[in-house]
């Protein structure tokens, strides 16, 4: 018990610590290259990436995540998978090679073709590195996950930002991802230390490929399902449209890859290894979506009300087409930055098939969502979208929810402290920032975002929600035994 606890805090420390530090860069880097370039840059990257996520998830077939989740793994089923793997990423690679005219066909963008054949590489190298990951994800060895993210993205970065210097346009966007890819490949191995054997076993892959199978369509219906949006868009309304509403969504997502996802990767190899026992998958479960809360809630309100002055004063006004979009998308993120982890809950305990049937209700809902919100141009894909997603958010804690014994009312009695508590921060940062836009959109920012810290720690001081006590007693426990 302890030391399963110990070593998930410590998983998760890392994990969070490295995403945290990743991410942050991430973000100083893409307003630099905010600065640098245009949202039609953006906007070509976006659409040539659709196609790439998807080509991704074939790469995959969800072999890494039934890696991870199957108890009695051994050297064949880890070698087996990394020869497919890499099959399934040349085949990839050299059907997205010879599809890339089309692609820009389609679009009615020449630049694609050449773009989306560079990105082609995406897979021969990626493919190269899913066992390994898998490998030190089934060990919780987020420590030396870390480290390859962080150093992946520092490079990339940096390649980018002097390439965009240098006038290279969308160019830059697109050797960013490679040499994010090369040099996270190379570190995993490096840090991995592990050598796949020159075997290859179709009975290893079969008793992967049950579980597999049900993860890889999930997968595959969820991201098809977030990828409508920006097709349609990117087709239908132009690489300027997709830009802007790309650099939101990606804006959104800072806090849900920092604290959700991240929480969520260490949740499914923690919560396989307890996976018999549902009452204390059910007790983490509750610890966690309040822990994630406390730190979600505030970060979405307080994004809510200085986003105006953030994109005016820090992107520029050639952004200023994001602020209303990225509002719809902070009101979302309540939602979905706690239904994130839900998908722990379901492949730890072995039910990836029910979350395929639950996306099965779901995803259809966010297509047509999308599909009929068009008809109003951006602003309708966008409100299209966030209504279906918080639907989505429902019926997939109604399901999860029962795997554990919890209803919908339990799981929002869990969180409503932190989000009331986060509520009120962002009315006195609101009426704060009315106060302050005289000095400027810039200070503006910089004081609300000062009042907002200040204020969110002083609510959390005075109330003690249940979610500071989980948080407090972890750490008490973890640095008193050090």
């Amino acid at each position: 018990m302890s030391s399963f606890r110990t070593r998930t805090v410590h998983a998760l420390g890392w994990s969070f610590g490295s995403k945290f530090t990743s991410q942050l860069i991430s973000l100083v880097f893409g307003i630099i290259l905010a600065r640098l370039l245009v949202p039609e840059d953006f906007g070509l990257v976006a659409m040539a990436m659709i196609v790439i996520g998807f080509a991704t998830l074939l790469a995959d077939v969800g072999l890494g995540a039934a890696l991870i989740q199957k108890k009695n793994t051994t050297e064949q089923h880890f070698s087996s998978v990394f020869w497919l793997n890499n099959l399934i990423g040349l085949a990839l690679a050299f059907m997205l090679f010879q599809l890339s005219p089309y692609i820009a066909i389609f679009y009615k963008q020449p630049d694609l073709e050449k773009m989306t054949m560079v990105l082609s590489l995406v897979f021969v190298i990626s493919a190269l590195a899913m066992v390994p990951k898998a490998r030190l994800s089934k060990k919780l060895a987020f420590r030396e996950l870390a480290l390859v993210d962080l150093s992946g993205m520092i490079l990339s970065g940096v390649v980018a930002i002097s390439m965009a210097n240098a006038g290279y346009g969308y160019w830059s966007l697109v050797v960013q991802k490679i040499v994010e890819r090369i040099v996270t490949t190379l570190m995993v191995w490096l840090v991995g230390r592990w050598k796949p054997q020159f075997s290859f076993s179709v009975t290893a892959l079969r008793d992967l490929i049950g579980f597999s199978s049900s993860v890889f369509l999930t997968g595959t219906l969820r991201y098809t399902t977030l990828q409508v949006d920006k097709l349609l868009i990117g087709k239908f309304l132009g690489a300027t449209s997709l830009g802007l509403y790309e650099k939101a969504y990606t804006m959104m997502l800072f806090p849900l890859q920092n604290i959700s996802q991240v929480i969520g990767s260490v949740m499914f190899p923690a919560l396989s290894q307890i996976q018999d026992d549902r009452a204390r998958v059910r007790d983490i479960y509750q610890r966690v979506t309040r822990a994630i809360s406390l730190i979600t809630f505030p970060m979405m309100a307080g994004m809510f009300v200085v986003v105006d002055s953030f994109v005016l004063s820090v992107l520029g006004e050639q952004w200023a087409g994001i602020i209303p979009i990225f509002k719809v998308f902070c009101v979302v993120g309540f939602f979905v930055s706690i239904a994130t982890v839900t998908g722990a809950v379901y492949q730890s305990l072995g039910q990836a098939k029910l979350q395929l049937k639950v996306n099965l209700i779901s995803q259809p809902i966010q297509i047509a969502g999308i599909i009929i919100g068009l008809m109003w141009g951006l602003d309708g894909v966008i409100i299209g979208f966030a209504v279906t997603a918080i639907l989505g958010v429902f019926i997939t804690w109604y399901f999860a929810g029962r795997l554990i014994e919890l209803s919908i009312l339990d799981i929002l009695n869990n969180i409503y402290p932190t989000f009331i508590l986060s509520v009120m921060m962002g009315a006195v940062v609101w009426l704060c920032g009315m106060k302050l836009i005289v000095y400027g959109a810039f200070l503006s920012f910089i004081f609300q975002m000062v009042i907002g810290l200040i204020v969110y720690a002083a609510l959390i001081l005075i109330f003690k929600p249940r979610a500071y006590h989980d948080v407090m007693m972890v750490l008490v426990k973890q640095y008193s035994k050090k």
